[in-house]
């Protein structure tokens, strides 16, 4: 998805992504493993680019291995290597991700995927720096440094009793915890931006713009599939649009498609929006008459409220579509809401 992981490559404004600089900067002056958290699509592998960028290994080769695409059957070959003439009817010798790496990082994506035999022979490269290729029976010095990444609750994945808590201690020495893009929305509009000069320049096509009304549809999707699918539909934008300007049309169709939001039932939140949130009404004081747009923009406020901010229920509780809704909340100027980490709603600003 991203073909330029330089530090500057982390596109964004928000708190998270100031700290999240730091910290890269932080944990890539040492030789320890890295361990970073966080959900999939939401940039864990360009985290580990920089790291290895801003390291004293950066001269050398940054291998990843995705632990989750790989057979198991496969597992110990490709990670540690394989002689001429092992079980496989292998005619030549293979590096493996170990050798691939010597003297760089390697970075093993979803590791808690790695059956219990890989990880075995992980920890015994982790505690003694050397690996035994697949077929052999000899011990080969490795100088590497580990970044590993999971989208799971290791604790979690420990006590279930499928991941060894010793190598979890050696990989959870240094760790960089990525936040989801709901929880960090100052940071769509600068990777939009980003996206759409990127893929104008690809594909030699004029710079396009994009208006209020979109970033603003933008802005309250929840992105289920975080960066990553940010840049998908950034593109399919892109590319099937005729005009130079970017309006909600371009990409409500597409959120749509994605059917990736599944709002609460409308009816079951009643009592809950009762009992936990303030619904503010419409009041009509005599001789202040209210123009229709205030009243609209009025009740697009307050269906938003119900609808905890999810600007989809929103508009099929209005009956409206979605480009429509985004396009009203831009001319009303309602503010876009900001998603509360130690919460599991928005609140109006």
């Amino acid at each position: 998805m991203y073909d330029s992981f330089a530090f500057e490559k982390i596109i964004g404004d928000s708190a998270w992504t100031r700290r999240i600089r730091r910290r890269v900067m932080q944990v890539a002056t040492y030789q320890y493993p890295v361990l970073i958290m966080g959900p999939s699509g939401s940039g864990r592998e360009l985290v580990a680019r920089a790291v290895h960028a801003h390291s004293s290994r950066a001269d050398h080769s940054f291998v990843p291995f995705r632990c989750s695409f790989v057979p198991a059957s496969l597992r110990a070959s490709q990670l540690f290597g394989q002689v001429a003439g092992a079980p496989g009817l292998v005619k030549s010798s293979t590096l493996g991700c170990f050798g691939a790496a010597e003297r760089g990082t390697l970075f093993l994506d979803e590791v808690t995927d790695l059956d219990f035999n890989s990880q075995a022979q992980l920890l015994q490269a982790l505690r003694e720096k050397k690996v035994i290729p697949f077929g052999s029976e000899t011990e080969t010095q490795t100088n590497v440094r580990l970044l590993a990444s999971t989208s799971r609750d290791l604790d979690r994945e420990v006590q279930a009793g499928r991941f060894d808590p010793e190598l979890l201690r050696h990989l959870n020495v240094l760790t960089v915890e990525v936040d989801p893009l709901r929880e960090r929305i100052e940071d769509i509009e600068p990777l939009v931006r980003f996206f759409i000069a990127r893929f104008t320049l690809e594909n030699g096509l004029p710079l396009k713009r994009l208006t209020p009304a979109a970033m603003a549809l933008l802005q309250v999707y929840r992105w289920p599939g975080n960066v990553a699918q940010l840049c998908d539909v950034v593109e399919q934008a892109v590319l099937c649009s005729d005009y130079d300007r970017l309006g909600p049309d371009a990409f409500a169709p597409i959120l749509d498609e994605l059917d990736c939001v599944e709002p609460e039932d409308v009816a079951s939140r009643g009592d809950r929006v009762n009992n936990h949130e303030t619904v503010p009404h419409v009041e009509v004081v005599a001789g202040q008459w209210q123009t229709l747009a205030e009243v609209e923009a009025e009740h697009i406020r307050v269906t938003l409220i119900e609808a905890r901010h999810n600007q989809q229920a929103a508009a099929r509780m209005l009956q409206v579509p979605l480009s429509e809704l985004a396009s009203k909340i831009a001319r009303y100027r309602i503010r876009v809401p900001e998603f509360l980490a130690d919460r599991d709603a928005y609140e109006v600003q």
